[in-house]
């Protein structure tokens, strides 16, 4: 290589390097600014003030739900009860169990609900608090490693 050319990528790689710590130097004094407004305090030339919290909106009133509470028991065969009846409008708390010796779990796809791995004697809550439009039928299944999908599924049903 020519070293005119060498010459030349050695000044545009320090061109390029000094515009990068400005860049930085720049950033470092927009990351203070903002750490100082977080914390609550705005710098103006000589003043400091306080930042006022913001305003919170005011939120519709919403009437008070009603709650439902189930119990599922998960042995090693399978769920049970593999079908509960929900209300469309009620809070309902769903209490997992696990009763058989191997890990199970339960899944809502339609409700974006998992348990995760429930271990032997382990309970859980699964809480929707969503309301529906129409009634309609979930399945629940269990994804834990080893459980058969044909023996391991059931019905949450919501009735309008």
């Amino acid at each position: 290589m020519s070293q005119k050319f060498l010459l030349a990528l050695n000044i545009i790689s320090l061109v390029a390097i000094t515009g990068i710590i400005a860049v930085l130097s720049n950033l470092s004094n927009e990351i203070k600014t903002i750490n100082d407004m977080v914390s609550g305090q705005v710098l103006s030339g000589n003043q400091v003030s306080a930042l006022a919290p913001a305003a919170t909106p005011a939120l519709p009133e919403e009437k008070e739900r009603e709650t439902a509470n189930f119990a599922i028991e998960i042995s090693d065969q399978g769920y049970s009860p593999a079908e509960i009846k929900i209300s469309d409008d009620k809070i309902t708390t769903i209490k997992t169990t696990n009763k058989g010796e191997k890990d199970h779990s339960l899944v809502i796809d339609g409700l974006n609900i998992d348990s995760g791995s429930i271990s032997s004697g382990q309970s859980i809550e699964l809480v929707i608090y969503q309301t529906f439009e129409k009634s309609e039928n979930y399945t629940f299944y269990s994804n834990a490693e080893g459980d058969d999908p044909q023996t391991f599924t059931g019905v949450l049903m919501v009735l309008k």
